[in-house]
């Protein structure tokens, strides 16, 4: 199997984060990405059909020679895929190296229109078990869901180029290549950089990488083209350039961009290596800038780039050695890709035809950001908002964001604090924001006052929402959607919801009661200091409860954990005064360090695991283990647990071996079971929360 390398990336870590600004690290085996394998999913035409003449343009004199880099559609990535291919001439036909995920095809080459034509049905590659590799034409007109034999025509123009429909590889019923709605820019830069091996971390082959560059704002540039660095996802990676010092920083507040892994979505950021310690890494990497005609940006440090794990203080990421950016232009001089479009300032990005809000006029009241704006005779779509785009703007009253906005920037809306309505077009589209921070929400900031007379008013889908919200079906993924929405007391969850993620509802003090759908998987501080919440079921298939999941919520007084809980991470239900009573499933196996810190007022602690759980500090239950009493299921567990970390503080322990061994009928009145949606069930599960109806008697119970 043909393979192709990451430009930079030597090693995948995970780190966990002390309180220090140093992060320990630990380097895993090291990713080595191959040309894509997938069962194929695209299906053959019926009947191929002749291509569709492209649009023809103004082309360059000759593109023999030049690099582009090129932005796609893919197989499994996150967002937009990118790549790159350079021109080469080979005989009477024009190479494109590298141009079909690594594989490189050839066409005819028409310097009067700029158009070229590339056959398909050809061999491009063998497989390793000496299976032909075939390219063939993935149809735009299907919807890029069947393949041909026909050419794809490409048309370059200016810098760029464009194809009237996609690649598809195969080699017999496996896909090696899948790449649509392609679109490429001339590279107006390059990344210089070594692959390290794995074992010692030595420098290895050396590797050259188109890129393109623009600059962002009068200190900013953003670089794309690091295709690499994380399974060809087209990182946008913000360098911010000081002149006086000739220094560009990635900023640990900038995230490069987003990973995301099944329904978890992550921010990546980059650290640095400070000396020869393998382990430890810091905030803040500093790169040196030469700027004259052309510009150099020079790492001397060993780079990492990772997130951080969801409900954890570990990160996962990939060490790149010390990089040289070359850019073909002077990096102080070249002006930034911005204008002001009425009252609203936006960078564009003329690759994608995106446009991104970075800021607004003094005075503004209302920022109404549109679907698309027009700039230089191109319409761009607003795809996003700039990190303190609306900062410390007073003035604003009025927020409209469209359903085309895929993405919000650190601390957006941070101290915009005279917000008093929020307009949002589409909840499923406002729900896929990987919103990075509640200072990056309007929502946040229309009920910011503590007077509530002053809070905002905020519509979903053109209707008014206060109190009661629905999500509505087909939303998987909450993080910060809500977060402080104030007035909400009633909130119904969709049955489709898989991660209920980080200060979902942070600060939404007047939600009494929620319920989890049962099929959500990952839960991190989705009610962080949800000070009125009383009742929460934590439903079966939600397997760790992550760091300050419950952390503030202050009127707690009943949980339900149920069996196939395996973990509870740090602060989880920190300072929750008002539980007095909490039973731990028998499948966990695992605490952190402070997951019960503050709740001073349990009486009760109940472990039904026959091993106790390992613990994150030995002083866990320090808050009331001389007050409180712990049940445990034997005898045998009672030694066990007054011997263990932790648990052997309890002064009082002692054997229950209470508990719903199994559920039968009684044979006098009908027993029927229902789930907490009310939906009858033939027959409960294990470990899954239930309603019995015995006759009119209803009562709750965990299936054992």
């Amino acid at each position: 199997m043909k393979k192709f390398y990451f430009s930079a990336a030597a090693a995948l870590m995970a780190l966990s984060v002390p309180s220090a600004q140093a992060q320990e690290i630990e380097i895993l085996p090291m990713p080595q990405r191959e040309v894509q394998y997938a069962t194929v999913q695209q299906a053959p035409s019926a009947a191929p059909t002749a291509t569709a003449a492209a649009k023809a343009g103004t082309a360059p004199a000759s593109i023999v020679g030049k690099k582009f880099v090129t932005f796609y559609d893919g197989f499994t990535y996150y967002g937009e895929a990118a790549g790159w291919f350079s021109v080469e001439a080979a005989g009477d036909s024009v190479n494109l190296v590298n141009i079909a995920d690594g594989y490189s095809l050839k066409g005819k080459y028409d310097a009067t229109t700029g158009q070229i034509t590339i056959p398909t049905g050809v061999v491009v590659g063998k497989t390793t078990a000496g299976v032909e590799i075939v390219a063939h034409n993935l149809l735009a007109s299907t919807g890029y869901g069947q393949y041909n034999d026909t050419p794809v025509v490409g048309t370059f123009s200016g810098d760029k180029v464009t194809f009237t429909d996609g690649f598809y590889a195969t080699a017999g019923k496996s896909a090696y290549v899948r790449m649509q709605n392609i679109k490429g820019i001339e590279a107006n830069g390059s990344l210089k950089t070594t692959q390290l091996v794995y074992a010692t971390l030595a420098p290895d082959k050396a590797y050259e990488y188109p890129l393109y560059i623009t600059k962002v704002s009068d200190n900013k540039i953003q670089v794309q083209g690091l295709a690499n660095w994380l399974y060809g996802h087209n990182y946008k990676v913000p360098f911010t350039i000081t002149e006086s010092t000739n220094q560009a920083k990635v900023l640990s507040t900038d995230s490069i961009d987003w990973y995301k892994s099944g329904n978890d979505v992550r921010a990546v950021f980059m650290r640095y290596r400070k000396d020869d310690a393998v382990n430890t890494v810091y905030t803040n990497p500093v790169f040196t800038i030469a700027a004259g005609d052309t510009s150099t940006i020079t790492s001397e440090k060993i780079i990492f780039e990772g997130y951080q794990k969801a409900g954890s203080t570990g990160w996962s990421g990939w060490i790149l050695r010390p990089f040289e950016i070359s850019m073909y232009f002077n990096i102080y001089k070249t002006p930034a890709a911005s204008a002001e479009v009425g009252d609203l300032k936006f960078s564009f990005d003329k690759v994608t035809n995106t446009a991104t809000v970075i800021g607004c006029k003094v005075g503004t009241t209302a920022a109404i950001i549109p679907e698309t704006v027009e700039y230089e005779g191109e319409t761009y779509t607003v795809t996003g908002i700039g990190e303190k785009a609306f900062y410390n703007m007073k003035t604003i009253t009025q927020v409209s964001i469209p359903a085309t906005i895929k993405s919000i920037a650190n601390q957006a809306f941070l101290n915009a604090t005279a917000i008093q309505e929020v307009k949002i077009a589409d909840m499923k589209a406002w729900c896929a924001i990987p919103i990075p921070n509640y200072n990056a929400s309007p929502i946040y900031y229309a009920h910011y006052n503590s007077d509530k007379t002053k809070w905002g008013k905020v519509y979903f889908n053109n209707k008014l929402v206060t109190t009661d919200l629905e999500v509505p079906e087909g939303i998987t993924s909450i993080v910060r959607s809500f977060a402080g929405f104030k007035t909400l007391v009633n909130v119904t969850l969709p049955s489709t919801l898989k991660n209920l993620g980080d200060q979902a509802f942070y600060n939404c003090y007047d939600i009494k009661t929620m319920v989890i759908p049962e099929g959500t998987e990952t839960l991190g501080s989705a009610f962080y200091n949800c000070s009125g919440l009383t009742e929460i079921a934590v439903p079966a298939s939600i397997s760790a409860i992550g760091n300050s999941a419950f952390s503030g919520c202050k009127a707690l007084t009943k949980v339900t954990l149920n069996e196939g809980l395996k973990s509870i991470d740090n602060s989880a239900f920190y300072n929750c005064l008002g539980l007095e009573e909490l039973v731990l499933p028998s499948t966990v196996t695992t605490l952190g360090s402070t997951p019960f810190g503050l709740c001073r007022n349990i009486k009760k602690f109940t472990s039904r695991a026959v091993t106790p759980p390992t613990v994150g500090a030995e002083k866990i239950f320090k808050d009331f283990s001389a007050t409180a009493t712990l049940y445990v299921p034997s005898e045998e567990a009672k030694t066990a647990y007054s011997e263990a970390t932790g648990w052997k503080e309890f002064v009082t322990i002692m054997v229950d071996a209470t508990g719903i061994d199994g559920i039968s009928a009684d044979d006098a009145q009908q027993v029927r079971y229902f789930n907490l949606q009310g939906m009858e069930i033939a027959a409960p599960v294990k470990g899954q929360l239930v309603i019995k109806m015995t006759g009119n008697k209803s009562e709750k119970l965990i299936a054992r």
